[in-house]
């Protein structure tokens, strides 16, 4: 039978797992408080892309991060390639591939991330962008923070109000916890900390919009029928633990933030028209395998994509 801990059950877990992770010299009292709870702001660092810097939150070690869920999808693929209620075909995972490049366009035309991350050279997180703003991506969005992952685990997401909201309805709950060690059970992820951000799991750090700032944002990179290692917790939660996490970020306000660029994706993430040139872009980037762009083109017509000269 398996096991459905509480919330307060869990999180005692992870922090004393946390603590047996951390170095012979973080291990007293003061110097835990210093490398878990400590926080500063942003500093800038190099990706080991050149001269390419990220900002990243000064949040102490990163022993463990965090996925929540208030509803299970076996395997726990990202969302361009789950299969709810059935697999994505490639003409529609062709399409939020155009949506991607279009939002990637977007981007683009805002003053600060032409003006002052590019021109300083900051990375642009594009993918964990669109992801954090509701465009299906091939990237699973993790936390670094355990509260954060048990809020979106405890709270439901209202699709035409575009926010989070508490469970109401008088009845128990269960969530899921998923907890992936980067730099040690999360194979193929390299154990080297100096490769830390070159290959599946990624900070996303402060971007120009502040939504996986605020959500202490990490991107998991999964190719389509890969998996990943994690340990999944199943826990119980009543109204209370969902109004209690719903309060704790101002109503999901300080994590969900809304903005232009919210508003803009939306649009994109309908559009079901698009020119020839994005069309081409995405071809090259993300061409399916055996799909001639003619045959693609028939096959996006079939599935009510129309493609136009502007």
């Amino acid at each position: 039978m398996t096991r459905r801990f509480t919330i307060p059950d869990i999180k005692h877990l992870v922090k004393e797992s946390t603590r047996k992770r951390l170095l012979p010299c973080e291990q007293s009292d003061i110097n835990q408080q210093i490398v878990l709870d400590h926080e500063l702001g942003f500093e800038a660092v190099l990706t080991g892309n050149g001269s390419e810097k990220i900002l990243l939150p000064e949040d102490g070690a990163v022993v463990y991060l965090f996925r929540g869920q208030n509803q299970e999808y076996v395997p726990c693929y990202p969302s361009l390639y789950r299969e709810n209620p059935r697999p994505r075909t490639i003409p529609e995972v062709f399409t939020w591939r155009m949506r991607f490049v279009l939002f990637r366009d977007m981007l683009d035309t805002y003053p600060i991330v032409d003006s002052f991350f590019k021109r300083h050279n900051f990375k642009v997180d594009y993918e964990g962008l669109a992801q954090h703003y509701g465009l299906l991506t091939s990237v699973l969005d993790l936390t670094s923070n355990i509260d954060i992952a048990l809020f979106f685990a405890t709270c439901w997401y209202d699709h035409n109000e575009d926010c989070y909201k508490p469970f109401d309805d008088g009845k128990e709950h269960e969530g899921i916890l998923y907890v992936f060690c980067p730099l040690m059970a999360n194979e193929p992820t390299p154990l080297r900390m100096d490769d830390f951000m070159k290959e599946n799991i990624t900070p996303i750090g402060l971007q120009p919009f502040l939504r996986p700032a605020r959500q202490k944002g990490y991107a998991l990179h999964i190719p389509k029928g890969k998996s990943t290692k994690s340990w999944a917790y199943r826990f119980k939660f009543s109204n209370e633990d969902s109004l209690a996490y719903y309060n704790l970020f101002q109503g999901g306000r300080e994590l969900w933030i809304p903005d232009i660029l919210a508003i803009k994706t939306k649009k994109i993430a309908a559009t079901t028209t698009f020119s020839y040139e994005v069309f081409a872009r995405a071809y090259e980037e993300f061409r399916p395998k055996g799909f001639s762009r003619t045959k693609l083109k028939k096959a996006l017509l079939n599935e009510g994509i129309s493609l136009a000269k502007h």
